[in-house]
């Protein structure tokens, strides 16, 4: 996976910043691509589709289409345990996030 880029903070609402800043200081460096699914897996219980994309797509400088079709395909399969995830990521499991 790429690292995160950066977001002008004025392109997203405060709450969305809030979620990107998280992401950021979770994963400081490099961001596991086991860590991928089961990321969107968690955010999208409490985030919009569009606002998980667009969040996500700019943390790890991708596309939204491509992250709204994974958050989709994330959705599809069982809720990833908390085990399954890298150690860094476990504050992001422990957050409840607001859209």
């Amino acid at each position: 996976m790429k690292r995160w880029g950066w977001v002008n903070d004025g392109d997203f609402a405060a709450p969305l910043v809030e979620v990107l800043g998280i992401l950021r200081r979770a994963y400081p460096d490099e961001f596991p691509k086991e860590d991928y699914y089961p990321l969107l897996a968690v955010l999208q219980t409490d985030m919009s589709e569009e606002n998980l994309s667009n969040v996500v797509a700019e943390f790890l400088d991708d596309e939204t289409v491509v992250i709204a079709n994974d958050a989709a395909k994330a959705a599809s399969v069982s809720v990833p345990k908390r085990e399954d995830f890298h150690p860094n990521a476990q504050p992001i499991g422990s957050c409840r996030l607001a859209p």
